[in-house]
């Protein structure tokens, strides 16, 4: 049997929370009931529209039984937006010097992450807002500008061309999009100039909200 001295360092036993945060508890639940509430809302709103609520809940490949990879590069797009919406969320909150910038970057890339995976500038903004696709779009491209206008000092040096590139090809891909009279050939343009897109916005703010924070 093994005796311990004085001198033996001791094994604190710690929580999976320290004492100071265990109040961090009830954000995790507020946030789960605002989840559940959200979809019971959608529940109810498809319900309405006489949609069944397996509809609502379940992955749309099992409900029509399409191939499980359909949508697979339009989702991929989905995930890099909410990924930076994400990091640049958290980033913004530690007050890191261009907190109010992140802030705005992490919204729009949600707002886009919504908007690519529910359609909603094409279906659901116009229906619930009573306006055209144009609009919805032209209130994403100010909202986009309002962030560069603070790099347009800048805007063409070396460390800001992901930035300039991703406005480019988001903007192609919006061109296309907005025109119904292209080809197929056309919309793998428009679909692959979006992830491209996605793609650089993602890796600058990315960049971004890591040398702002080894600024703190």
């Amino acid at each position: 049997m093994t005796l311990t001295t004085p001198e033996d360092p001791v094994i604190e036993t710690q929580t999976a929370l320290p004492q100071a945060d265990r109040r961090s508890v009830l954000p995790a639940l507020i946030l789960a009931a605002i989840i559940l509430l959200i979809a019971l809302m959608a529940i109810e709103l498809a319900s309405s529209f006489g949609t069944k609520a397996t509809r609502i809940l379940k992955d749309p490949a099992t409900v029509y039984k399409i191939p499980i990879f359909s949508g697979f590069i339009s989702h991929v797009g989905v995930f890099v937006l909410i990924a930076t919406s994400a990091v640049a969320g958290f980033v913004s909150a530690l007050k890191v010097p261009h907190a109010k910038r992140l802030a705005a970057v992490s919204t729009l890339s949600l707002m886009l992450a919504f908007d690519d995976m529910y359609l909603f500038h094409e279906r659901v903004g116009p229906w619930l807002l009573g306006t055209s696709e144009e609009v919805v779009m032209l209130v994403y491209s100010l909202f986009a500008l309002s962030i560069a206008f603070q790099f347009r000092k800048d805007l063409f040096a070396r460390e800001q061309i992901p930035l300039l590139l991703a406005g480019v090809a988001l903007l192609v891909s919006m061109v296309i999009d907005m025109d119904s009279g292209w080809g197929p050939s056309t919309v793998l343009i428009e679909d692959l100039s979006k992830l491209a897109g996605y793609g650089l916005w993602a890796g600058f703010w990315l960049t971004f909200a890591r040398a702002d924070l080894r600024k703190l």
